[in-house]
């Protein structure tokens, strides 16, 4: 092996090669050079696509790969390429959490104590779901088979429940009433036997029928209780 540096600080085997190989762009593989010492480290530009490179450390044997061209100096090993150039960094944010919560309002009572309590719910009499209950909240409560569904019917096996936003249970804290209405879906839902054709008002034990399921309505918040005014007391 015959070691020659060019003017721009590479070394090469002139016995391989002419002229120096990194100047002419036959490396594909090169990476970057570290410094070491007082002087650059020889070696040729980085490959496309390739960034920076670190130290190997290396406890308990030699490092894979050539070995330091001659003048390099002490303890610099070999260099692997630093990963991730251009992706995830480790401060970036990434969303948590229900999809369905991304940028969406919170309620006022969320914001105050944060927590959205419950205010009545939802319980299943009859079908697949039969003796679940399921949270109703302040605000709309969405009802479909998607898993971020308030009212998430998905055990229900029944395609006729449309995934999301069949249908909308909503609270009115400022009235204190109860109200469901027909959302997006192909399919009706039915209230006590009557098609849910626009905003029906909810009372204590009306029956919604939701494709194959019925679900019996139960509430808390009302006339004779408020988180609100618990609150004031």
């Amino acid at each position: 092996m015959e070691m020659e540096r060019c003017q721009n600080g590479h070394f090469y085997d002139a016995s391989m090669y002419p002229t120096c190989p990194y100047c002419q762009g036959k490396n594909a593989n090169a990476t970057v050079p570290l410094r070491a010492g007082n002087g650059p480290v020889p070696g040729p530009g980085p490959a496309p696509g390739v960034g920076a490179t670190v130290p190997v450390q290396n406890a308990g044997g030699p490092v894979p790969g050539p070995a330091p061209a001659p003048g390099m100096g002490g303890g610099v090993g070999a260099t692997v390429p630093v990963q991730n150039a251009g992706g995830f960094q480790p401060n970036d944010v990434r969303p948590m959490g229900n999809p369905r919560d991304a940028g969406k309002t919170v309620a006022v009572m969320r914001q105050k104590s944060g927590i959205n309590p419950v205010v009545g719910w939802l319980v299943c009499v009859e079908g697949k779901e039969k003796g679940r209950d399921f949270r109703l909240h302040t605000g709309n409560n969405l009802i479909g088979r998607a898993d971020h569904m308030d009212i998430c019917l998905k055990g229900s096996g029944d395609e006729t429940i449309s995934r999301e936003n069949q249908g909308v249970i909503s609270y009115d804290r400022k009235h204190r009433n109860f109200y469901v209405s027909p959302g997006k879906g192909e399919n009706l839902m039915y209230l006590n036997d009557e098609p849910v054709l626009g905003v029906e008002k909810l009372k204590m034990y009306d029956k919604l029928e939701i494709g194959s399921e019925l679900l019996m309505f139960v509430p808390l918040c009302g006339e004779e209780f408020q988180w609100e005014k618990e609150e004031k007391e």
